[in-house]
């Protein structure tokens, strides 16, 4: 489990996460919408094929953002058969972590 908070990333983040990206998922930003999702097989083949933008040239497509989760907390779990699960938590301290062990 990660406790955190969430926030949007600043415009050169997102800049730098969306050029990183491959083709493949560039366009998957842009083309899977649910009307695409809803059509049968060959229909949505049909639609990627269709689609002729040069992804590494493309702007983030207007749905596309990025997130950021600044983790506080962290859990593991960990058990056997032959001994009691226990859970190990992360706290973060300032810059470092500290962890304990709890009950599984």
């Amino acid at each position: 489990m990660v406790r955190g908070d969430v926030v949007v990333e600043d415009a050169d983040a997102l800049a730098r996460a969306w050029a990183a990206r491959s083709d493949h998922l560039r366009r998957l930003a842009w083309l899977n919408t649910d009307d695409l999702a809803g059509l049968d097989l060959a229909d949505r083949r049909r639609g990627w094929a269709a689609d002729v933008r040069d992804d590494a040239a493309a702007p983030p497509a207007p749905s596309w953002v990025g997130y950021r989760l600044r983790p506080a907390e962290l859990t593991f779990w960990a058990g056997g058969a032959d001994t009691a699960s226990r859970r190990v938590r992360y706290t973060r301290v300032g810059d470092g972590w500290q962890h304990r062990y709890l009950a599984g």
